[in-house]
């Protein structure tokens, strides 16, 4: 992971910033999924940690896919593994969404720029 990138989105961002996530239902050999896609590292970090700490919390067991790294901006999906429905999975969405504000909050605290 590029810490320094990081550190600095995080400097340089004045407010948290929700992005749209996706449940695609099951289909083919996968089981429902939680997608986004950002060019933010930030963000992608974010949401990955947000969305993690939510399935857990629901004792969701799932898998992240990812195009890359894991730690890396563009597509992310977290397949779940456990027997879930469409509404159990949209209604998590407002608890992610918080999820990933809180952790932006902290991260902004963690970094805020020292005064000389």
């Amino acid at each position: 992971m590029d810490h320094e990138r990081l550190q600095q989105e995080i400097e340089n961002s004045e407010t948290f910033e929700e992005i749209k996530l996706e449940i695609t239902e099951p289909h083919d050999d996968k089981n429902f999924m939680i997608c986004f896609e950002n060019d933010n590292l930030q963000t992608c970090l974010l949401y990955n940690d947000a969305i993690h700490t939510i399935l857990e919390n629901n004792n969701l067991e799932h898998f992240h896919q990812i195009m890359g790294d894991q730690d890396e901006t563009g597509y992310h999906g977290w397949e779940i593994w456990e027997k879930t429905t469409l509404e159990t999975l949209q209604n998590l969405l407002p608890e992610i969404q918080n999820e990933a504000k809180t952790e932006y909050e902290k991260m902004k605290r963690m970094f805020k720029p020292t005064k000389s």
